[in-house]
């Protein structure tokens, strides 16, 4: 499965591969802030995600 995050405080997004039934697929996203080095993180659905991506835009 895939989880997509934008990092707001370093502009960034990412997109995780992560193991259905793991407890990173079932984690809320504030398990991700040490992952990422920031409190500032926010899940992204897949067409937000692509939408940032191909428009260099966020919308959150």
């Amino acid at each position: 499965m895939q989880r997509y995050f934008y990092i707001r405080d370093q502009e960034m997004t990412a997109a995780l591969t992560i193991d259905d039934g793991s407890r990173a697929s079932i984690a809320p996203v504030e398990a991700f802030r040490e992952y990422f080095g920031s409190e500032d993180v926010h899940e992204l659905t897949y067409e937000q995600y692509q939408e940032i991506c191909e428009n260099d835009e966020i919308r959150l």
